[in-house]
């Protein structure tokens, strides 16, 4: 099995076993012609989130199968957006390095795999007014835990 930029992950159903430096490992205890759930712990990894956690494989007699998890690895925020005097409305789509997050009550939203200083986009319609751009940046002295910040989306 493979993560991205998840090295020392925990392979959840599978004693004694992680990733190594690549973000490889290998799960001994598969049973043959049986669905297998291959599941990963990042409990203990403050810098990286995987959003699927569980895979399902069914391996053949002497197969050796490749199951594939995509991390994000980077510091996580819980983020309050706001556009003029106002918070962005709930249900807004939030636009970062490629991947979508819903804007919650109060113009709140949390968001994975943040490094440095990195952009936003939030939309909530089809016009101009309802789109704004904002970045947001991690402290470098940042340790574990969750940033809580507020982004002025222009």
């Amino acid at each position: 099995m493979h993560i991205t930029d998840g090295d020392n992950v925990k392979i959840q159903n599978s004693r004694g076993v992680y990733t190594d430096y690549w973000g490889n490992a290998i799960v001994p205890t598969l049973t043959n012609y049986r669905r297998n759930t291959i599941t990963v712990n990042t409990q203990g990894r403050d810098d990286i989130d995987i959003q699927d956690a569980s895979l399902d494989v069914v391996p053949t007699k002497g197969a050796v199968l490749k199951a594939d998890f995509t991390a994000r690895s980077g510091k996580r925020a819980l983020l309050t957006l706001k556009h003029g005097q106002s918070v962005v409305p709930f249900g807004a789509l939030l636009s970062m390095d490629g991947t979508t997050s819903i804007v919650g009550d109060d113009g709140e939203v949390y968001v994975t795999g943040l490094k440095g200083t990195q952009r936003i986009e939030v939309q909530w319609g089809n016009t101009a007014q309802t789109k704004c751009t904002g970045s947001v940046s991690v402290p470098e002295n940042m340790g574990t835990g969750i940033l809580s910040a507020t982004v002025n989306c222009q």
